[in-house]
């Protein structure tokens, strides 16, 4: 009798590590795949639009225009956004989109609803993310400074 109650708590203490154990290579797992995630949302605040679309100008968009002539395409794409959404102060830049998948890989949560044609307009706190062919703006994304965390 004695034996058998020690083999069950032996057997007890077996399952009981054993849970342990693989509950906490499971909250460790979560964790750096959490982890990994937020890093990979994580975009630099930058002061200065033009800064911001420098450093992320790639072969996915057109070389940006500014808004600064009249009657260009930009102020066009300006003029159509403005219907939607008053624009914050500031500059804004407009791209237009050549590779999709490239901008994903770049950041698969910020650009995650951008497709092939879609308009950029970069402005000094973000990106507007506007369809010009179903006049909808899409998605906005907006950067915020590490310090305001």
């Amino acid at each position: 009798m004695n034996q058998n109650l020690n083999q069950k708590r032996i057997l007890y203490g077996s399952v009981t590590v054993s849970l342990i154990s693989f509950l906490v290579v499971v909250i460790l797992a979560w964790y750096m795949l959490d982890r990994g995630v937020e890093d990979k949302a994580k975009v630099p605040f930058q002061e200065n639009s033009q800064d911001f679309l420098k450093s992320r100008q790639t072969e996915a968009t057109e070389p940006a225009e500014d808004t600064t002539g009249s009657g260009s395409e930009a102020d066009l794409v300006v003029q159509a956004v403005s219907r939607h959404m008053l624009f914050p102060e500031g500059k804004i830049t407009v791209a237009t989109v050549l590779d999709a998948s490239s901008l994903h890989e770049q950041n698969p949560i910020y650009f995650q609803y951008v497709k092939n044609g879609d308009k950029l307009l970069y402005y000094p706190h973000g990106v507007i993310i506007y369809d010009a062919v179903a006049d909808k703006i899409v998605d906005i994304v907006r950067l915020y400074s590490e310090s305001a965390n």
